[in-house]
């Protein structure tokens, strides 16, 4: 009985308690606050930097901007905090002037009379990017470049004028880079009207590129024979049966036997490069160690450092006209290049005895490896090579390094290949053979699914 009665008189004062507990919450403050001071506008490029003084009140939750960036637009907000004295405003189609209300908040979100503030654009940047804008005949397609010099996201759009004369979207590309390019391909080699349309992430369009042009014939430079697939027409593995492959510091330890491997189903052979198979988890190419002292000076005492970049040579047996290049990699993660460059030429590339005096010599002619007193690489044959392209594997779209932590887009873009564009101003150079650099592998094991190449056989 007398627990009962402690038990009572517990919960009567907590009752007691709630019903009489203080209001914590802030009291709502419905008097207006004052207006910002001394507003002062930078117009910039798109839009305007609005600065001013701040009311000095205690409660003052912030400050926003009324605006709309067109005359038949919705009406925008912007909001900036009492932390800060500046409004940013961009995505303004044109450099007409326009009157922005600046409105102070305090925390019971009242608001003060507002602040007419005039504004002045300066020339949006997608009109300056389609000042820049050029296009000119590739393999296949239509060649675009432009500058962004404010790294402006933007969609470069290509359309095509069909048989009624419509003009029918291509494709679009996605870019925030400060130089860009992109090759608009899959047209056959005849004149045609095209037209090229620039669009901001505000949905601002630049006045249409249009044009005439004849893209150039492509086609892919196959690595068999069509009547004859157990046929190679490239050397991948050039320089392994005379053993100079060492002397150029190319891969040296492919698994596996040779092309005719590829069809026993065994891995990692040469032949796997060019199978045409891009996505299957057993069928690549690659080097389980990436080269290493001993595996071209046997008597290295110190052999704790894997060399990179990579480098491996192919021989098409052909003089073609490249267009361009594609790598696929099984994954990402170490095991593939963050860059990788493809350079050419028609002179039989030196290595031997009967070019270099020993193997330190002609390494130092052939990379850029430091591993003194045995190599100190050069890369001098740079100068006896032409750069045909390059492309930054890294970063990936979403900043993400493993394979585990790609986004959708990621994924996409790896499945999709790494495709390398000979410079505009190579298009029409003849070369036999292809010098391959993979640069910053940071694993040991280095692999390849795929690789393919376009553009025609030199007459």
């Amino acid at each position: 009985m007398k627990n009962i009665l402690i038990l009572l008189a517990v919960v009567s004062f907590f009752i007691y308690s709630c019903d009489d507990a203080p209001d914590y919450s802030d009291p709502v403050n419905k008097v207006p606050p004052s207006s910002v001071l001394n507003p002062k506008v930078e117009n910039i490029n798109g839009g305007a930097v609005i600065t001013y003084d701040l009311p000095k009140e205690n409660d003052l939750l912030g400050v926003k901007a009324i605006y709309s960036l067109n005359d038949s637009g919705e009406i925008l907000e912007m909001f900036s905090s009492a932390q800060n004295d500046t409004i940013v405003l961009k995505g303004f189609a044109d450099t007409k002037e326009r009157i922005i209300q600046l409105i102070t908040i305090n925390n019971s979100f009242t608001e003060s009379v507002p602040i007419d503030v005039m504004i002045k654009p300066l020339t949006p940047p997608i009109d300056l990017i389609r000042e820049t804008l050029s296009a000119v005949p590739s393999f296949g397609g239509v060649y675009a470049t432009w500058s962004n010099i404010y790294e402006e996201n933007i969609a470069i759009s290509l359309l095509f004028e069909d048989d009624q004369g419509y003009f029918v979207e291509d494709d679009t590309h996605y870019s925030a880079s400060e130089t860009g390019g992109f090759a608009f391909r899959g047209f056959e080699s005849e004149l045609m009207k095209f037209r090229i349309t620039i669009r901001d992430r505000w949905g601002n369009y630049a006045e249409p590129y249009e044009f005439e042009l004849t893209p150039f014939y492509e086609e892919e430079i196959l690595p068999f024979d069509p009547s004859n697939q157990t046929k190679p027409l490239w050397d991948i593995a050039y320089g392994a049966f005379d053993g100079t492959r060492a002397w150029r510091g190319g891969f040296l330890e492919p698994g596996g036997g040779g092309w005719n491997a590829l069809y026993s189903g065994a891995r990692m052979t040469w032949g796997i490069l060019v199978d045409g198979e891009t996505d299957v988890y057993n069928n690549r190419w690659g080097m389980f160690y990436k080269p290493r002292l001993s595996h071209y000076f046997p008597d290295a005492e110190e052999d704790l450092t894997y060399f990179h970049p990579s480098y491996f040579i192919i021989d098409l047996n052909n003089e073609i006209v490249p267009s361009r290049f594609k790598f696929w990699a099984m994954w990402l993660a170490e095991t593939f290049p963050n860059e990788i460059e493809v350079w050419g030429t028609t002179s039989t590339p030196k290595g031997g005895p009967e070019d270099f005096e020993n193997i330190t010599e002609s390494l130092n002619y052939w990379t850029e490896w430091s591993a003194p007193p045995y190599i100190e690489g050069t890369d001098a044959w740079k100068d006896d090579w032409i750069k045909l392209g390059n492309i930054k594997v890294r970063p990936t779209p979403s900043g993400a390094y493993q394979d585990s932590d790609f986004t959708p887009e990621d994924i996409e873009r790896r499945d999709r290949g790494y495709e390398i564009e000979v410079y505009p101003d190579l298009v029409g150079i003849q070369v036999r053979y292809l010098r391959i650099v993979y640069k910053d592998v940071s694993h040991e094991q280095c692999y390849t699914t795929n690789m393919k190449i376009w553009g025609q056989y030199a007459e």
